[in-house]
């Protein structure tokens, strides 16, 4: 959306700054180095396009494109006032035109000089308006193209929905509140005033659509992405998978389009889907010991690999651990009070589970109430899906030690918890209540919370 209204609040967005200039090493006329920054990504804009003219010869006009590090240099300069600015398809995908600027040169130095893109913090006050300068919601920008030819679709609607709880007189209250906007004639769109956290996006346009993706947003965050509706035809998908640690490429993953093909990775981490669907697509990725990824990803012309980096179950957790005192794991949690009021779950103890002598975790849901009996995480659901279908069986949604573990699968539970290790379960059926730290929102179905012991008192059994 490139409106004079919004250049005029850009204003000054783009910083240009020309250093005083240096007595050249030789003749020929001065020398222009200029740097262009991508202050959204925090790095070089490389193939960035570049003009300069002047003001006084009209028909004097240079131009050319940043490399890889974001430089590129003007020689043979006559002294005079030049205009310089850039055009980037960042700039596009976000709606605006840079603005710009005068430079005066003398006929025989260096000037060095500073292009960026606008600061995130400068954008959102523009996009958002001027509480987005002070307040710590996030926004997402970018154009709703056709995925056959790459053109813009106005007239789209692009939405976003998040969950959220409230305390107030009756309680803990949970809503998903929704913000809705539409493409212009560009295919531009900002959604403003988005959470920190998981943000699900939807777009419409026309008979055309795009699967529901989820976006994982931090506090004042400017995130920029196209978005490519669903078409006729198929085309492929490529990429790789490693480990987040140490890059190391990663055999036997799982890769799948959710709605679409599957695979696994070979001995060097490769993969390859074919008869993808075209659009952004849903992209996940799952191995057996390391937490599963879920990512959008783009099947247009000319897509570049996806490399996917997966952690272990142990980096995840780590990087949340609560350094506290504490005599039993669960404590943290509320476990032994919520099993003394009783009432919404069904709960396990360590006693109980000790009794059963089970080698694997996914054993002692064989006979859990809620759940098929086959040991797999599938609930058997007593209620309404919303659509008017009753019973339908769904996948629980698991936590570790008041973790969500998206999209964990049996063999993955099983290879993270180990029966000896857990001193306390949580099972919440489907439509029933659950307390809100085990209910994301995100799902219909019930909940399985785990807890364990700490990691020093874990030991193997024998």
């Amino acid at each position: 959306m490139r409106t004079s209204t919004f250049l005029q609040a850009l204003g000054a967005a783009l910083v240009l700054v020309a250093a005083a200039p240096v007595r050249a090493q030789q003749a020929g006329g001065a020398r222009v180095e200029a740097y262009v920054h991508d202050s959204l990504a925090g790095g070089p804009l490389a193939d960035a396009t570049v003009q300069l003219g002047s003001l006084t010869d009209l028909s004097f006009v240079r131009t050319a494109r940043t490399d890889s590090t974001g430089r590129l240099a003007f020689t043979g300069l006559p002294a005079g006032r030049y205009r310089l600015g850039f055009m980037h398809r960042v700039l596009d995908e976000l709606g605006i035109d840079a603005p710009e600027r005068e430079l005066r040169v003398d006929g025989s130095g260096v000037h060095h000089v500073e292009l960026a893109v606008p600061s995130p913090m400068r954008l959102r006050t523009a996009l958002c308006g001027p509480t987005a300068a002070t307040d710590s919601a996030a926004a997402i920008v970018g154009t709703v193209r056709s995925p056959i030819d790459q053109m813009p679709v106005a007239d789209a609607g692009v939405s976003a929905q998040w969950v959220e709880f409230t305390l107030g007189s009756g309680g803990i209250q949970q809503r998903a509140p929704r913000i809705t906007a539409r493409t212009g004639a560009s295919g531009w769109f900002a959604l403003c005033g988005l959470p920190a956290g998981i943000v699900t996006v939807s777009v419409a346009g026309g008979s055309d659509s795009i699967p529901r993706l989820d976006f994982q947003l931090a506090a004042q965050q400017l995130l920029r992405r196209d978005l490519y509706l669903s078409a006729p035809g198929r085309g492929e998908l490529a990429g790789r998978v490693v480990t987040a640690d140490s890059a190391r490429p990663l055999a036997g993953a799982r890769v799948t389009v959710v709605g679409g093909p599957q695979g696994e990775t070979t001995p060097t981490g490769d993969w390859r889907l074919t008869e993808v669907p075209l659009g952004t697509q849903l992209l996940e990725v799952r191995a057996v010991g390391y937490y599963p990824e879920r990512l959008a990803v783009d099947v247009v012309a000319g897509s570049a690999p996806v490399v996917v980096a997966l952690q272990t179950f142990g980096a995840v957790l780590d990087a949340i651990r609560v350094t506290a005192q504490r005599t039993r794991a669960a404590d943290l949690g509320g476990f032994e009070a919520r099993q003394r009021r009783g009432g919404m779950g069904r709960f396990l103890s360590a006693e109980q589970i000790l009794r059963r002598n089970v080698l694997e975790t996914s054993d002692l849901l064989r006979n859990m109430p809620g759940f098929i009996g086959d040991g797999s995480l599938t609930m058997r659901s007593n209620f309404s899906d919303g659509a008017g279908n009753y019973g339908t069986d769904c996948t629980a949604e698991v936590y570790v030690d008041g973790h969500l573990m998206r999209g964990i699968s049996t063999a993955e539970l099983d290879a993270l918890v180990k029966p000896e290790h857990i001193v306390g379960i949580e099972v919440y059926a489907p439509g029933s209540p659950r307390p809100p730290q085990f209910d994301s929102g995100l799902s219909g179905c019930g909940s399985l919370v785990i807890w364990q012991k700490p990691i020093g008192e874990r030991v193997r059994r024998e």
